[in-house]
C-alpha cells in the first residue's frame, strides 16, 4: 500500500498504525499445513490454505476486519475460512481465540458481524450457509448449552440482561455491555438473513 500526501512524521504513524493492524490474527499453519486442531490437545490438522489464530473478534470486528475486506480482501477471506474451520472442529465460532483455544474473554457473538460485512461487502470464496447455521445455533442455544451466549434466557426472553445476572453483589457485573454486544450480533444476522432470502429469521433478529 502506497499513500500520498502528508508530511513525512504523518506518513510515518499512518505506516506504523497500518502495521500494527496487521500482527493479528497471523498465520498458524507449519510449512507442511499442519496445525493445532481447535481445542484437542496434540492434535494436528492440515490446511489446504492459509490458517490464521488469535481472533480476538471483540477487539477486532470493529475495525481490523472492516480494514482487511477493503486492502487485503484476499487475507480476510482465508481469515473467514479459518473461523469456520473452528466452527467444524469446535461446533462454535470463535469469540477470542488463541492458538486452538478459546480463551472467552470479553463478551458478545462478535464472529457474527465479521463474517456479515464480509459478506455483505461482496466477498465469496467461503461456505456462507454453514456460517449462518453457525450464528443460528450461538443465537438460539439456551444458556446451559450455549458457551458463547451464556446469559441468552434473559435476553430472549426479556430484550436484554438484568442487573445481577452474574453477581449478587454486582461487583464485575457486566448485563449492560452484554446486551449491547447481542444487539450488534443480532442486528448483523437480521442483515445477514434478508441478503440470504429468509425474511423470518430477518425480522425475528432485527425485533
Amino acid at each position: 500500500m502506497r499513500v500520498k500526501g502528508g508530511t513525512d512524521d504523518q506518513r510515518k504513524v499512518f505506516y506504523t498504525g497500518l502495521y500494527h493492524a496487521l500482527i493479528h490474527p497471523n498465520l498458524v499453519n507449519d510449512v507442511n499445513g499442519e496445525y493445532p486442531l481447535m481445542e484437542r490437545s496434540g492434535e494436528a490438522g492440515v490446511t489446504e490454505g492459509d490458517r490464521y489464530t488469535v481472533f480476538s473478534l471483540w477487539d477486532t470486528y470493529r475495525n481490523v476486519h472492516q480494514l482487511l475486506t477493503l486492502v487485503y480482501p484476499e487475507r480476510q477471506v482465508e481469515m473467514v475460512r479459518s473461523m469456520i474451520g473452528i466452527y467444524d472442529e469446535w461446533g462454535w465460532m470463535p469469540k477470542w481465540e488463541l492458538y486452538g483455544r478459546e480463551t472467552f474473554t470479553m463478551e458478545g457473538d462478535p464472529a457474527i458481524p465479521v463474517i456479515t460485512d464480509t459478506w455483505l461487502k461482496g466477498l465469496r470464496g467461503f461456505d456462507i450457509d454453514k456460517a449462518y447455521g453457525a450464528f443460528l445455533k450461538s443465537a438460539t442455544t439456551p444458556g446451559e448449552q450455549n458457551p458463547l451466549r451464556p446469559d441468552i434466557d434473559p435476553y430472549v426472553e426479556r430484550g436484554y440482561i438484568p442487573l445481577g445476572f452474574y453477581s449478587k453483589d454486582l461487583a464485575g457485573d457486566a448485563s449492560v455491555s452484554h446486551a449491547l454486544e447481542y444487539y450488534v450480533a443480532d442486528h448483523a444476522l437480521s442483515l445477514l438473513a434478508a441478503d440470504l432470502g429468509r425474511p423470518e429469521d430477518a425480522a425475528l433478529f432485527r425485533a
